[in-house]
């Protein structure tokens, strides 16, 4: 490329740049939840909310567990160990990005919690 058309492209790259910043909506305008606006609720709150759902997206239970300090595997580990312990099989099952929630053993394991 020679060194004039690596200015005007340069140049031209500038040019979108500033439209780019003048059209867009500034950032500080842009309403996003803080994780301090998400309702905050206990660990048994959330393992109600989970017995009442057949699948549940990743995302959505980490943020659930977010304000606890809790990450959404290690919930599916203790309870899937509680789960085996009483039922036999898993209560929670995480695949692809979704949670699966088998809600009778659930309940069995949040029965003796």
């Amino acid at each position: 490329m020679s060194v004039s058309r690596y200015n005007e492209w340069t140049s031209e790259f500038r040019c979108y740049e500033e439209y780019v910043k003048e059209h867009l909506p500034a950032e500080e305008n842009e309403a996003t939840p803080e994780v301090s606006d998400w309702p905050t609720q206990t660990l048994p709150e959330v393992l109600a909310w989970l017995c009442t759902q057949n699948s549940v997206p990743l995302t959505v239970l980490r943020q659930k567990l977010l304000p606890l300090g809790l990450m959404p595997s290690a919930l599916i580990d203790d309870v899937n160990e509680r789960a085996f312990d009483m039922a036999g099989e898993p209560a929670l099952d995480e695949a692809s990005g979704t949670v699966t929630v088998q809600r009778g053993v659930l309940l069995q394991v949040l029965a003796v919690l």
